[in-house]
């Protein structure tokens, strides 16, 4: 599977990185990062927990706070935390990165922009929405100040907001930031770049939410044709879009092109993933509770 020969060839830069720059060189802690995330994705958080730390050890000497790198390794680091349930240990560390980057680099610097929005989405997740929007708030603002309007993580960052307002159910301020997200990344990266492909699925998202489903159903084709076109048909980012898109299908009594859908995204994790994944046993289980819908619903029909 791609993952998996995509993990052997991180520990080959890795090792080759040890033997050849030494255990302290910066490209080291690239790699380290590198080979961590996708451990990550593979569920081996262990490893991953190891490989982090040691490449923020060694990133923190030689490559310093301003390295986009080092931004990467806190916020896998600190996301791992929260997802084996250490969210005080999480926090703690986004915490510590924005004191020290404010103190060494001042209030304003482009790179603390990041980890302003990574602790937003903890803070999200703990339920923390005001302390969340502020952040998100001072991370756009970096951006859009400091940076540019056109700065590649402009985009996320505003989808990022968006999201926290669908969740509180201001679909309208979430409407306005999802649509500033879709323009942002269309001006950076283009009309057709992946990048765009989570603000068109979060969008269609709310429109279907809506019972706009005309709406909806466009963004979702838009998103697949973009992933399908620039990743591949089997690429994992697919699935997300698709398995939505098989819900709205589903909503509508389309059953036979929801089932379809809802077959593809169980076979892309599956080849991407593995079988044991969280998202393919997730996406399992969405196929087998549409079938029982409809057989619920069959049921229901036959009797009257």
């Amino acid at each position: 599977m791609p993952q998996i020969a995509a993990a052997d060839s991180g520990r080959r830069a890795v090792t080759i990185g040890e033997k050849v720059l030494g255990p302290r060189h910066p490209d080291l802690a690239i790699y380290l990062n590198g080979l961590a995330h996708l451990y990550a994705e593979q569920g081996k958080d262990a490893d991953a927990k190891l490989l982090y730390e040691r490449a923020i050890a060694i990133g923190e000497k030689t490559l310093g706070l301003k390295d986009p790198y080092m931004g990467s390794a806190f916020d896998n680091l600190a996301r791992l935390y929260f997802k084996q349930g250490h969210i005080a240990k999480a926090e703690a560390l986004l915490q510590h990165v924005i004191a020290t980057g404010e103190t060494i680099l001042g209030p304003e610097h482009p790179s603390l922009g990041g980890y302003f929005s990574s602790l937003a989405q903890l803070y999200v997740k703990q339920g923390k929405d005001t302390e969340a929007e502020t952040l998100f708030l001072r991370a756009i603002a970096i951006g859009e100040r400091v940076l540019s309007p056109k700065h590649p993580q402009l985009g996320g960052r505003l989808a990022n907001l968006a999201q926290l307002y669908v969740k509180q159910g201001k679909d309208i301020e979430a409407e306005t930031l999802f649509l500033r997200a879709i323009n942002a990344d269309e001006q950076v990266f283009g009309q057709d770049d992946p990048e765009l492909m989570r603000p068109l699925n979060n969008l269609a998202h709310l429109y279907a939410e809506q019972g706009k489903d005309a709406d909806a159903k466009l963004l979702y084709e838009r998103a697949i044709a973009i992933g399908e076109k620039a990743l591949g048909p089997d690429h994992r980012r697919l699935g997300f879009p698709l398995n939505n898109l098989a819900f709205l299908y589903s909503e509508q009594g389309k059953y036979s092109e929801a089932e379809i859908l809802f077959q593809r995204v169980i076979s892309i994790f599956e080849k991407s993933l593995g079988p044991d994944h969280a998202d393919t046993i997730r996406a399992q289980e969405n196929l087998e509770h549409y079938l029982w819908q409809r057989q619920r619903s069959s049921n229901a029909s036959n009797e009257q």
